[in-house]
């Protein structure tokens, strides 16, 4: 079983912290950035900022048949990891028979995840990290 380190610590800038570590981000290939953007409206939100990043696997479907199946399976077998990802509009096409015509202005793929080895999360000055020893 792989050691996961997990600290905490706080920052004196938390919009300077984030500026920095995006432009870290950038030079990976992927990562996914789910930014509050500060709202105070969200009583239940736990995070002003979550990252995850360095994927252990990525899923990628590429048509909408089948991609929930796919997601479960994807799932199962990365139970413990965090996991993010997007699901396109056009997904209802698998849930019921349902069809559009709509032009297509963004190449994004039907479903898209990540199970990711590092996280960072940030509530307010205080930043978690956790990722393999």
């Amino acid at each position: 079983m792989e050691r996961v380190y997990k600290r905490e610590f706080s920052v004196e800038d938390p919009v300077l912290f984030k500026r920095k570590l995006h432009r870290f981000l950038e030079k990976q290939a992927h990562f996914f950035w789910l930014n509050s953007n500060q709202s105070q409206r969200d009583i239940y939100a736990q995070y002003d900022l979550l990252v995850g990043w360095n994927p252990e696997e990525i899923l990628l479907c590429q048509t909408e048949k089948g991609a929930f199946d796919q997601l479960r399976n994807f799932c199962e077998r990365f139970k413990s990891s965090w996991k993010f990802g997007l699901l396109a509009y056009d997904l209802k096409n698998d849930v019921e028979e349902l069809h559009s015509n709509n032009a297509v202005t963004v190449d994004f793929p039907p479903m898209a995840f990540i199970a990711t080895k590092n996280l960072i999360s940030m509530k307010g000055d205080h930043v978690f990290v956790e990722g393999p020893d």
